[in-house]
């Protein structure tokens, strides 16, 4: 039904939109066009170079890290609260939806800190590392604690926790396809998307086996903690401020080097 009405009522070009269903005026066509110029046209980026890049790599790599820990909520939060906590089927309905709140709470919160630490700091490596390695560290703390605690309340609680503190470090991770990908942000995301979309396959099938063969929710719930403090150490080897193209021209320019020692 999405697709449908996507199909119908979107428009990549804002002067088509306007012509078919109006709401855009002339000032903002031009604006968005930049000044009426006629579009520039976009280079593609070569796969290699997305494979060749060290950020896209730590970036992905953390993002998978995320993702991991993220699909044990979506995928097991019920069964582990029905199973593991003993609620009702309705009472898990109400406490299951609880982390998503605090989840969309944390996405927006965390977007909003980072873009307004970058704006007062003019410091790139801070604004956009500093976010997401709070949060992912964090959610580390509270996840496995939730897991042990005697108390259902309380392990609820912590997951939540959890997953606020978890979802603070996805709008940096989106933003860093921008700041590194620019023209070709699309491309970056989506070799992060790739990467973290792995993370989201194995962690269903990961966790569930860790509970059937041990007998433990514990145990799975420790290794998304330990992934999720792998996760907030890559970001330290992201560069937010080194574009694509900067990072191959620094590349050749190594290669190159090399060659004349050579």
């Amino acid at each position: 039904m999405w697709s449908a009405f996507w199909f119908v009522w979107y428009r990549d070009n804002p002067r088509e939109f306007n012509e078919r269903w109006g709401g855009v005026n002339r000032a903002e066509i031009d604006l968005i066009n930049g000044g009426g110029k006629p579009p520039k046209t976009v280079p593609t980026v070569p796969f290699s170079q997305l494979i060749g890049s060290k950020n896209l790599w730590f970036l992905g790599m953390s993002y998978f890290m995320y993702s991991f820990a993220f699909w044990i909520y979506l995928a097991w939060l019920p069964t582990y609260l029905v199973e593991a906590r003993g609620f009702s089927l309705l009472s898990m309905s109400i406490f299951a939806s609880l982390p998503m709140l605090a989840g969309a709470v944390g996405d927006a919160l965390g977007g909003w800190i980072s873009d307004k630490l970058w704006a007062r700091t003019n410091n790139a490596k801070f604004s956009r590392r500093s976010v997401p390695i709070f949060g992912l560290i964090m959610a580390a703390l509270l996840m496995t604690p939730g897991a042990m605690t005697s108390s259902p309340y309380m392990a609820i609680s912590l997951l939540t926790g959890g997953m606020f503190s978890m979802e603070i470090s996805v709008g940096a991770y989106w933003a860093v396809c921008l700041d590194i990908g620019q023209e070709s942000a699309g491309s970056a995301a989506g070799m992060m998307s790739c990467l973290g979309n792995a993370g989201s396959a194995v962690s269903p099938v990961v966790f569930g086996a860790v509970v059937q063969y041990t007998g433990s929710w514990v145990y799975s719930f420790v290794i998304a903690s330990i992934l999720l403090f792998v996760g907030a150490a890559l970001w330290m080897g992201i560069h937010p401020e080194l574009s694509l193209d900067a990072e191959r021209a620094l590349r050749v320019n190594r290669l190159a080097a090399l060659s004349v020692d050579s």
